[in-house]
């Protein structure tokens, strides 16, 4: 061990004090630290250049739409498509080997951003009279086939297909309500969720039961 005259503290490991970095006379040891390495990974640097690249763009498209205001105020929709892409993205990074609750995720994420452009466009209703049940009848036939090919145990996937199957039913309730107008997408979606949980109830009830009561104390 070395002895730090200024601090007063024996230091083992290194050359030099932790507390004042003065180096210590004596002979060296080894460091009782790992050494970090200050290398960026290349997935961080494709993190960044992709930071970097969507900044720019929004910026030159505003430029460019205040150079020519007479083309209208189209840079907002793209703001908003970049601002859409860093929205699932993350959530696509942070949940990539989790894919049945990734689908069901993203599902919602999306089905709120469409809502948020027919909103910005101004509100023709094609978010949730044809987004919604094509979405989640997708999400559901998505889910469904790689649950089974990836041959996941009933616990892994049974809360995110109850509720896919919930999401694909309710566009037919409120077609039936007089709420969409639109009523063969969400009839289709309809249909399939109420098979897929049927199927769900018939063959893993037991486990469905069991889930929800652990997840939502019920």
């Amino acid at each position: 061990m070395r002895y730090c005259e200024k601090c007063h503290v024996w230091v083992k490991g290194g050359i030099a004090c932790p507390l004042c970095q003065t180096t210590l006379p004596g002979e060296g040891e080894p460091s009782l630290y790992p050494h970090i390495s200050r290398k960026i990974s290349k997935l961080n640097i494709a993190f960044r250049i992709l930071v970097l690249i969507t900044v720019a763009v929004g910026a030159a498209c505003l430029a460019l739409n205040r150079m020519l205001p007479q083309s209208g105020f189209w840079s907002l929709y793209v703001i908003l498509g970049i601002a859409s892409f860093w929205v699932l993205f993350p959530l696509f990074c942070r949940h990539c080997r989790r894919t049945p609750r990734l689908i069901g995720e993203q599902a919602v994420v999306v089905l709120l951003l469409c809502v948020l452009w027919d909103v910005v466009t101004g509100w023709n209703g094609w978010s949730v009279t044809i987004v919604w049940p094509i979405l989640f009848l997708f999400a559901l036939g998505i889910s469904f086939v790689f649950s089974k090919a990836r041959k996941l145990s009933p616990n892994e996937y049974v809360v995110c297909h109850f509720f896919e199957c919930v999401c694909s039913i309710l566009p037919a309730f409120f077609f039936i309500g007089g709420a969409f107008s639109k009523g063969i997408p969400a009839l289709i979606a309809g249909a399939a969720g109420i098979a897929v949980l049927t199927a769900l109830l018939l063959f893993d009830g037991k486990v469905l039961r069991r889930e929800l009561s652990r997840r939502f104390h019920v």
